[in-house]
């Protein structure tokens, strides 16, 4: 069941999110090829939609040739806030799917997983 959110709390996750995109991830990010024969990845950032917090990347791609757009958004991680103040984590798939890696999880632990696990290594 979907939980209904305070904005101290949507602040808080954000900024949990923020944070491992400005010492996590962010860090970790490839320079931006001379020049590039595919997509890239150029940053992340977040978003809430409804109940659900999104980490996202922004990727690139060499203008003309075969790709429809220069630049398009791709999921990393998902946190979907269920009651009792517990997370289910989610990863996007190469399908275009989410699929749910831990359920029910604290906020800490839920932060963990996407920090540690496999699954939330951006490629």
């Amino acid at each position: 069941e979907a939980a209904k959110l305070s904005d101290e709390k949507k602040a808080t996750i954000e900024a949990r999110g923020q944070h491992i995109i400005d010492t996590f991830l962010t860090p970790q990010l490839s320079p931006p090829p001379q020049e590039p024969d595919f997509g890239y990845c150029t940053g992340y950032f977040t978003k809430w939609h409804k109940h659900f917090f999104y980490i996202m990347m922004e990727y690139r791609y060499p203008s003309g040739g075969a790709y429809i757009a220069e630049r398009a958004e791709f999921g990393l991680a998902r946190l979907e806030c269920i009651v009792g103040d517990k997370y289910n984590v989610a990863y996007f798939r190469h399908t275009g799917q989410w699929w749910t890696t831990n359920e029910s999880l604290t906020l800490d632990a839920a932060f963990h997983c996407i920090q540690h696990e496999p699954w939330f290594q951006a490629g």
